[in-house]
């Protein structure tokens, strides 16, 4: 009797451990229509929040940086993990991979925000020597959303996962991630590029 009970409970593992190629492929494509939506919509938000403050000279790259390069990078990204379902690995294999870029991906986002602070005493001292005003006040919203795409919402995303066997949960949380801090560098970059597009 016990024995046909612990076979049962194996053959129900082994069914919701199995890939099923259809079902991840739909998941991917409604992630990567979620992900791009997302991204479209805080750029449009964004550029419209902080159209008064953003010069003319770094508006249309900042819509490149912020809107266009995370959509090739999202992009690219989930067609990667549809290439990899097609690729008939396992469950065990795709669990192991999304963890191992949830990993990576935290630790890109525990370096974001040194970056910006460093960057905030630089453009500090930019505004002492040139004693313009200006750039603080334009860096400003790319650095705080920054800060907010590249380490608040991955490590939020990444404590509420919850159950790391479950590889929906985790793919999930790795795609969401993955978006986050392609915003974050976007937003970022410009962020960088401020004082070189205003003063030369």
């Amino acid at each position: 009797m016990n024995f046909k009970i612990n076979e049962g409970l194996e053959n129900k593992q082994r069914k919701d451990h199995t890939i099923n190629e259809a079902e991840e492929t739909v998941f991917d494509l409604y992630m990567f229509l979620l992900g791009n939506f997302i991204i479209i919509i805080f750029g449009v938000w964004f550029h419209k929040k902080f159209y008064n403050i953003i010069p003319n000279e770094i508006f249309k790259l900042s819509i490149a940086l912020v809107v266009v390069m995370p959509i090739i990078l999202y992009s690219y990204y989930i067609f990667h993990e549809i290439e990899s379902v097609r690729e008939h690995k396992s469950y065990k294999v795709l669990l192991e991979e999304s963890e191992a870029e949830i990993k990576a991906e935290e630790k890109t986002s525990s370096i974001i925000p040194v970056i910006l602070f460093g960057v905030g005493i630089i453009y500090g001292n930019i505004e002492k020597l040139t004693k313009n005003k200006d750039i603080i006040k334009t860096a400003a919203p790319f650095l705080i959303f920054s800060l907010l795409f590249g380490t608040v919402i991955p490590n939020m995303v990444s404590y509420l996962i919850l159950d790391h066997h479950d590889l929906h949960r985790v793919l999930l949380a790795s795609d969401v991630n993955f978006f986050a801090i392609s915003i974050s560098f976007g937003l970022m970059i410009t962020s960088l590029l401020i004082p070189f597009l205003i003063h030369y």
